[in-house]
Parts: C-alpha cells; sequence; structure tokens
C-alpha cells in the first residue's frame, strides 16, 4: 500500500462527511467540498485575466473557482522495522459572505465532523489511524475565506519482504 492509495481513500471519505454541510461557491451557490491531492490543480486563465478589462472576471483569483476544497497531503513517512507511518495534512479552504459570519463555525463544524469520525473509526480499508489528532483555524481574519487543518498519523500496511536464495 502507498501512501497516494491513503489520500485517494481519505478525499473520498472527507468528501462523503462534508456532504451534510451547507457549503458555498464565491459565487454563493451551494457546492460541495472537493478534495485534491498534494496540491491545487492548476488552473489555466484568460490572458487578460490581471487587467482593468477583466472585470467580468470577478475580484477573486482563478483558484476562487475550486472554493470549497481540502488539500491531503502527506508531508513525511517515518518507516520502522515492520510498519509504516505517514504524517498527513489536511488542508480546507471555505468561502463564507454571509452577514451572520458564521463561517469560522461552519468550518469548526467540519474539523470536528472529520476527526470525531475518524477517532471513533480509525479504520480505512487497510490504513488505519492514531486516535491522537490537531485540528486548527487560522488566526488572521481573512473574511469571506476560511481556513482550517487537520494533521493526522496513518499507518501504512508493511509490505511483505521477500526470500531471495
Amino acid at each position: 500500500m502507498t501512501s497516494n492509495r491513503l489520500e485517494e481513500r481519505l478525499i473520498r471519505k472527507i468528501e462523503e462527511l462534508a456532504g451534510g454541510i451547507g457549503l458555498t461557491g464565491t459565487d454563493g451557490t451551494y457546492r460541495k467540498l472537493k478534495g485534491y491531492q498534494g496540491s491545487l490543480p492548476q488552473i489555466s486563465v484568460a490572458e487578460d485575466w490581471a487587467t482593468e478589462e477583466s472585470g467580468s472576471l470577478g475580484d477573486g483569483g482563478p483558484e476562487d473557482a475550486l472554493i470549497p476544497y481540502c488539500i491531503v497531503r502527506t508531508t513525511e513517512i517515518d518507516f520502522q522495522d515492520e510498519s509504516a507511518e505517514a504524517r498527513v495534512y489536511l488542508v480546507f479552504c471555505l468561502y463564507d459572505k454571509d452577514s451572520s459570519m458564521k463561517g469560522n463555525q461552519t468550518m469548526w463544524n467540519l474539523l470536528n465532523r472529520i476527526t470525531g469520525y475518524f477517532r471513533a473509526n480509525p479504520v480505512l480499508d487497510a490504513f488505519w489511524c492514531r486516535r491522537e489528532m490537531k485540528a486548527v483555524t487560522q488566526e488572521e481574519d481573512t473574511y469571506p475565506y476560511f481556513f482550517g487543518g487537520i494533521e493526522m498519523t496513518w499507518c501504512i500496511p508493511d509490505v511483505e519482504i521477500e526470500e531471495r536464495e
């Protein structure tokens, strides 16, 4: 098993868990959270994106079209004698321009739903996670954008050793 497969499985489960939370895109329409492995995809934009004539394209950057999103990134793998542990970070971006200012609450609902699920159900296919996790939101105010993250440690099944003659 590889960390790539773990990331794929995590994305599917996170997208499923986020399904019941009301999330919006920058255009104000309800959207489902989309997960990405490692980083956001490169988005090609019109050449005139940064010019004055591009006012119809909106004020945000091209990555705004991807919101709400989750990036799942493995940053290190510790190979031990008979096992391996992967340090995995989940980074979330939500958008909430509602005047009630509940974007931070929405972020905590999402973080709590995901950590709660994996603390109660630590096995995901052939992988299992440690129950110790860390969830954070950013300190600085970036309204109407809200960022948060989860740090997790996942155990990766050991590869069988082949005997050579």
